[in-house]
């Protein structure tokens, strides 16, 4: 990944991970599991970066 997807992965990251903890709280009913969950997609998105953000909506 190019120091450039770094950032724009991680200025996206910043901007959407607390509604991402949310969302994961919800689905998991417990914040360790939400987090562990969380942090599994989020390393997944990470390694797709350059795919993921063509979408015209990353956050879905």
């Amino acid at each position: 990944m190019s120091q450039q997807d770094q950032v724009e992965f991680t200025l996206w990251l910043r901007e959407n991970q607390k509604a991402f903890l949310r969302a994961a709280k919800v689905i998991c009913f417990d914040t360790q599991n939400a987090e562990d969950v969380l942090q599994e997609a989020l390393a997944d998105v990470y390694k797709r970066w350059k795919k993921i953000r063509e979408h015209e909506n990353p956050e879905a």
